[in-house]
């Protein structure tokens, strides 16, 4: 490969659309690493809310209520 070359599109080129996503593939993984296999049981960080008492679950969606609707201290608006 000749850096002094202009690069070629891939749609010019004759080469196996499979080929393209299996090298991207390992280069992703490579780069990033391989992803964790799903865990439901660590899903978020989380209980699942089955295994959460109801009373506890109510608890928890209210003080995700109250966090959301919470008055956030306004910015002081600049004088004109």
């Amino acid at each position: 490969m000749d850096p002094a070359q202009p690069w070629v599109p891939l749609e010019q080129l004759d080469i196996d659309p499979r080929v393209v996503y299996m090298a991207s593939v390992a280069l992703c993984e490579r780069a990033y690493g391989r992803p964790r296999e799903y865990d439901p049981e660590q899903a978020m960080g989380r209980d699942q809310p089955d295994n959460i008492a109801p009373e506890e679950r109510r608890q928890r969606a209210l003080e995700e209520i109250e966090e959301a609707f919470r008055e956030r201290p306004r910015e002081e608006a600049p004088a004109c």
